[in-house]
């Protein structure tokens, strides 16, 4: 091998070598910006907690747990699917799979209301319809936020109900569903 050819060679191994490096200096560099933003948040969360529990200490004779937000039961989003069949039960766990797209699509909608998504938490069978519970990942502004996802859901699987701005995409319903109407309830 020539004199350039094994130059070339080193050339070419150096420059990996660098890109190699750069790329990991920049993905440290993300996840130290990522775990400072976390720490930050996590920070926030305990300086509001502190504040609710002394605005809790100042009023002794009120139950604590109308100031800690974290202590409150959270409300839920109740999801009921109307089935084709009155009489029919179906396997929930199926029913939930196909439901996929929609039960995304809340949480995403949720997410874009200032939230953190939804969890799917239960899910009941009976004849004709099925209930799914599904309670926000970050409970503070939750109330508001799970009635305007039961408001948009409504709008969108209800043609009766108008809405003036634009409403989200929440998908299709499973095949063997008529309808989907959803309602916030207080856990």
């Amino acid at each position: 091998m020539s004199l350039y050819g094994l130059l070339a060679l080193q050339f070419c191994i150096c420059a990996v070598v660098v890109a190699v490096g750069l790329r990991t200096v920049r993905q440290t560099r993300n996840e130290i910006e990522a775990n400072i933003a976390r720490r930050a948040k996590r920070d926030e969360e305990h300086k509001r907690f502190l504040a609710q529990l002394q605005e809790a200490a100042a009023h002794p004779e009120l139950p604590v747990s109308q100031f800690v937000t974290a202590w409150a039961k959270p409300s839920v989003l109740r999801l009921t699917l109307d089935l084709t069949d009155p009489d029919l039960v179906v396997d929930v766990g199926r029913l939930a799979r196909d439901s996929e797209r929609l039960l995304a699509g809340l949480g995403e909608y949720e997410v874009k209301l200032g939230g953190r998504g939804l969890i799917f938490t239960e899910a009941k069978a009976a004849p004709g319809q099925v209930v799914f519970t599904l309670t926000p990942a970050d409970l503070n502004g939750a109330d508001l936020r799970i009635k305007e996802v039961a408001e948009a859901l409504n709008a969108t699987f209800d043609p009766l109900t108008r809405r003036r701005e634009q409403l989200p995409s929440f998908g299709s319903l499973p095949a063997e569903v008529s309808g989907a109407h959803a309602s916030p309830l207080a856990a």
